[in-house]
């Protein structure tokens, strides 16, 4: 028989006698002398000697077994420290340098598709977005000046313009586009090399445009679906190349700017709605970016996307 030291409370406190020592020192005639049968309480009346050596022996190793045990109550577990997970609080966008340049304008109009016209054969030209929305368009053409102050000002609200870039500048710092790109600015096509196509072959001008589809596609993950030919000079092989590299439209512009001054090419001086008002990546890009806005608050229109509504 084997005792654990599991003892409940009651038997940790019940005070034994005679003590740990007196049941060793009587250990070896423990059964058959009187004192330390006396001592052990087991002369009971009517009890036989047999039964009472039984009785002393488990009596006996009980009290090595509290002994080991220490008398002691088992100590309830520690419970697990609950940690709870500290809240993070979310950052709030820092301000925009140039939020407070731009102007106040109203809200824009919800973009309406427009239908554009197809013979089969030419992807169609737009001077003028057809819209009665009293909205106008910015696009920025080829790419050779990345600044950096042209990602914190594209980010400001009221700020759409979408890029037609030369695939081969683009290709010196793809990274700079991607993240104009994930702002918010669409990418377009310039040709490969930004060279006059009016004149050249129908596989030359397919090469220039085909080609700047191709790898602005590969560089940024989306295939463009307008063009601008360089220069703005064009003819009907152009229209039958870009339609056949799958380009929606092939856009020239109404309106340009250059050095913060807005060169009007109509008659009203003023931005009319649907216009398509030409920038370039210069160091200037910030003013022009700026006096292009000016202009278009100041003719009562706002500024939206191009591709929502020839996309």
């Amino acid at each position: 028989m084997s005792f654990g030291c599991r003892t409940s409370p009651e038997l940790s406190r019940v005070s034994l006698s005679p003590s740990i020592s007196h049941h060793e020192t009587c250990f070896a005639d423990a059964l058959e002398t009187p004192g330390c049968e006396t001592a052990w309480n087991f002369n009971w009346p009517g009890t036989v000697p047999a039964v009472r050596k039984l009785l002393a022996i488990i009596s006996l190793l009980f009290l090595f077994a509290v002994s080991a045990c220490g008398g002691k109550e088992p100590r309830a577990q520690a419970e697990p420290e609950q940690r709870s997970t500290p809240k993070v609080e979310r950052m709030a966008a820092p301000p925009n340098a140039y939020a407070a340049q731009i102007p106040p304008f109203r809200r824009a109009p919800l973009p309406e598709r427009v239908v554009l016209p197809d013979d089969g054969v030419h992807a169609p030209l737009i001077k003028r977005v057809p819209t009665n929305h009293k909205v106008a368009f910015i696009t920025i053409d080829d790419g050779n000046k990345r600044l950096p102050e042209a990602h914190e000002l594209f980010r400001a609200p009221n700020t759409p313009a979408s890029a037609f870039l030369v695939s081969k500048i683009a290709a010196e710092d793809p990274a700079y586009f991607e993240r104009l790109k994930d702002d918010g600015m669409p990418i377009e096509a310039h040709s490969v090399n930004h060279i006059k196509l009016r004149g050249l072959s129908y596989e030359a001008q397919k090469a220039e445009i085909c080609g700047s589809v191709d790898a602005l596609e590969q560089m940024m993950g989306k295939r463009p679906t307008l063009f601008r030919p360089p220069y703005g000079e064009y003819d009907k092989t152009t229209l039958r190349a870009a339609r056949d590299c799958g380009i929606k439209a092939v856009l020239y512009w109404t309106q340009s700017v250059t050095d913060g001054n807005v060169y009007y090419q109509t008659p009203e001086k003023k931005v009319l709605a649907g216009d398509i008002i030409l920038l370039h990546f210069r160091d200037a890009i910030v003013g022009d970016i700026l006096a292009t806005l000016q202009a278009i608050y100041d003719s009562g229109l706002t500024p939206a996307l191009l591709e929502d509504y020839l996309g």
